[in-house]
C-alpha cells in the first residue's frame, strides 16, 4: 500500500496559523499546502470570519471550513436539558473565565 502525504494547515485565523498561511502563498515557506482547514466553533467574533474572508482570497489554495455546530448553543442546551454522565446529553463544560471582585 502506498500512502501519499498531503500538506494542510490548521488554519484558527489566529496570527500564527494565518502567517504561516500567507508566507506558504508567497514561497517563503515550503511546501505549498494543499490546502488549510479552518474548525470553525460557530462562536467566533465577527472580526474573525471578516478576516477569513479576506484571507481566503489572498491564497493560492483552498480554505476548507468544517464544523460541528456552535459551541455556546450545544453548551447552554445540554445545561438546560440537564445533560448526565453517560446519557445521550454528555457533555464537558467549557472553561468559562469571567471577571468578578475577589472575596477576602
Amino acid at each position: 500500500m502506498t500512502r501519499k502525504i498531503i500538506e494542510v494547515i490548521s488554519l484558527g485565523a489566529g496570527v500564527q496559523s494565518s502567517t504561516m498561511a500567507l508566507m506558504a502563498a508567497h514561497g517563503e515557506i515550503e511546501p505549498m499546502p494543499k490546502l488549510a482547514i479552518f474548525a470553525d466553533t460557530g462562536w467566533e467574533p465577527g472580526v474573525v470570519y471578516a478576516w477569513l474572508n479576506w484571507l481566503e482570497k489572498q491564497l493560492p489554495f483552498p480554505v476548507v471550513r468544517v464544523t460541528n455546530g456552535h459551541i455556546r448553543r450545544d453548551q447552554l442546551e445540554n445545561r438546560q436539558k440537564g445533560g448526565r454522565s453517560g446519557g445521550a446529553n454528555r457533555f464537558a463544560a467549557l472553561p468559562y473565565y469571567t471577571k468578578r471582585r475577589r472575596v477576602k
